[in-house]
C-alpha cells in the first residue's frame, strides 16, 4: 500500500512540474488553456456524465 502511494505521490510531483515548465515557456497558451479549454472541457464533462444517467432512465420509462 505504501508503495502505490509514493508512486501516487511521485506522479504528482512530476506532473506538477511540468505544468509548471510550460507554464513558464508558454504563458499565453497556458492563459488559454486555463480560462478558456477547461472550463469548456468541464461543462462537456458534466453534459456527458448527465446524459449517461438520464438517457438510459428516459428509455426505461418510455420517454423515448
Amino acid at each position: 500500500m505504501t508503495a502505490v502511494l509514493q508512486s501516487i505521490h511521485k506522479f504528482e510531483f512530476r506532473f506538477h512540474h511540468i505544468l509548471q515548465w510550460f507554464g513558464d515557456h508558454h504563458p499565453y497558451i497556458s492563459f488559454a488553456a486555463a480560462f478558456i479549454v477547461l472550463p469548456v472541457a468541464m461543462v462537456g464533462m458534466v453534459f456527458l456524465g448527465t446524459t449517461a444517467i438520464v438517457l438510459p432512465i428516459a428509455w426505461i420509462f418510455g420517454y423515448m
